[in-house]
């Protein structure tokens, strides 16, 4: 029925919200389905008929623009009384995202606010101004969201035929340069963190929040200190991001505590070394 109320109630394929669709089937039940009867439509879409004959007079008031259909806003009118940040913090968060090439998230923005400068900022505020200063481009958002459901989508348990990306094996030894196999990244500009050219920003600045927002160096310093104390943040965030979505168990996984004190060591042997 979606698909027949927005071919002969919206033309022009005006974008829509869910909202405004619903309202559109509900005036193609009165129009085609039930002839104009608004009692009759009503009762079908389950609404009140007040509200159905409010929706056909404002849809017709408004030359049946399906536009008009779009709920109003909740904002409020006036935000004049709305605490907000100061310029100088404001500042102080392009500063920050401008300081890291670009790369680092609200999260970290607002934990590297609180633990260098003692400045408190929701990390929702944080990416209120990234977006308002054009540091955040939304064409890139989108692709990667769009990428991440149709990875969702092929690694779900529930579809009947899951396709690999992957040539047959026959062909990778038939014969010497018969295929070639390249992992590819997309790097925008040289605007990039990379360990080799920024290893003190990323082992002394660069909050990890696989690390409960410490540094390597001060979960270092911690593991050196009270190892206990240590083992129980990645336990801690090991169990954070399992809540979390797939993208991120996935790719922010933390070490078994053997693991972390196999690096944690490795890590002492080569500071002392060089002392």
């Amino acid at each position: 029925m979606q698909s027949l109320a927005e071919t002969k109630l919206n033309p022009s394929n005006y974008h829509l919200s869910q909202d405004a669709k619903k309202r559109l089937r509900w005036l193609y039940l009165l129009y085609y389905d039930q002839r104009g009867n608004v009692s009759a439509a009503a009762r079908k879409a389950g609404i009140s008929r007040p509200w159905m004959s409010h929706l056909k007079q404002m849809f017709e008031h408004n030359n049946k623009d399906p536009r008009c259909l779009e709920p109003e806003s909740r904002a409020p009118g006036n935000t004049e009384k709305r605490n907000r940040i100061s310029k100088e913090n404001e500042n102080l968060i392009i500063k920050i995202r401008d300081d890291s090439l670009n790369s680092w998230g609200k999260e970290k923005i607002a934990w590297v606010m609180k633990r260098d400068y003692k400045v408190i900022v929701n990390h929702n505020t944080v990416n209120k101004y990234l977006h308002k200063r054009k540091r955040i481009n939304p064409k890139i958002s989108l692709k990667n969201s769009k990428a991440f459901e149709e990875k969702k989508y092929r690694e779900s348990e529930n579809i009947l035929l899951k396709v690999k990306f992957r040539p047959p094996s026959k062909l990778k030894d038939y014969a010497p340069g018969a295929l070639v196999e390249k992992d590819m990244k997309y790097l925008i500009k040289p605007k990039q963190e990379h360990y080799g050219k920024h290893k003190d920003n990323y082992n002394f600045k660069r909050p990890h929040q696989a690390l409960g927002y410490l540094t390597p160096m001060e979960f270092y310093a911690l593991w050196k200190k009270n190892p206990d104390r240590a083992y129980a943040i990645a336990e801690k965030w090991q169990e954070y991001l399992k809540k979390q979505r797939l993208r991120l168990a996935k790719a922010r996984r933390i070490k078994k505590k053997e693991q972390i004190e196999t690096l944690m060591k490795f890590i002492d042997a080569k500071l002392n070394h060089k002392k």
